[in-house]
C-alpha cells in the first residue's frame, strides 16, 4: 500500500501534504499522520522538512516494521 500512497503523493503533492498537516495539526501526536507527513515530504525531495517527522514517527512507533523502516529511512 505505501508504494501506491507515495504515487498518490507526487501525483497530488500539495492536496496530501495538506491533508496530512491538518491531521497533525489536530493531534500532533497522531503517529499515523505523522509518519504520512514525514514520507511524504521525504518523497518529495523535501528530505530537511521530513527528518523532524520521521523522527517523531519513529519515537511514537512500536517496535516492529515501521521502526524498521523509520530506522533506516533516518540513517540516510
Amino acid at each position: 500500500h505505501t508504494q501506491t500512497a507515495l504515487k498518490l503523493v507526487r501525483e497530488h503533492a500539495d492536496e496530501a501534504l495538506e491533508y496530512f498537516r491538518s491531521i497533525v495539526a489536530w493531534d500532533e501526536n497522531h503517529a499515523n499522520g505523522v509518519y504520512a507527513l514525514g514520507l511524504a515530504l521525504a518523497e518529495l525531495g523535501r528530505i530537511d522538512e521530513a527528518k523532524p517527522w520521521l523522527q517523531k514517527a519513529h519515537e511514537l512507533a512500536d517496535q516492529g516494521h515501521r521502526k524498521d523502516e523509520l530506522e533506516s529511512l533516518l540513517r540516510t
